[in-house]
């Protein structure tokens, strides 16, 4: 049980890093999309308890620009990504939490047309 807390701590401390990161070398990266944007980061994370009314893979962590969608904590990353997808984001960077299967740091972005 021990073990299984130490990692947890571990693996939201990694996640966070990584998300931290992430949003780093994206704000730093020249956009490769129109000026205007609309960004949405997400933080996926496996759940280490297997309950069955909860999807396996939850929101740990989002973050959205002013006008993207907000992102409700421990809903379905799967439904999640699917949704962002479906109004209009592209997927711009993926990056593995390092953990095995079932955790992920997305940057979505979603144009919003030209700077005037």
């Amino acid at each position: 049980m021990h073990k299984i807390k130490v990692l947890s701590i571990l693996g939201v401390s990694g996640l966070a890093a990584i998300l931290a990161i992430s949003f780093a070398i994206y704000s730093l990266t020249p956009a490769r999309s129109a000026p205007n944007s609309d960004v949405v980061l997400l933080m996926c994370l496996a759940q280490l308890n297997d309950n069955p009314p909860n999807p396996p893979i939850v929101v740990y962590a989002s973050s959205s620009s002013e006008n993207a969608p907000l992102i409700e904590r421990f809903s379905s990353c799967s439904q999640a990504l699917a949704d962002l997808v479906s109004a209009g984001f592209i997927i711009e960077d993926v990056l593995d939490a390092g953990l095995g299967e079932g955790g992920g740091s997305y940057t979505l972005v979603r144009s919003t047309g030209s700077q005037d």
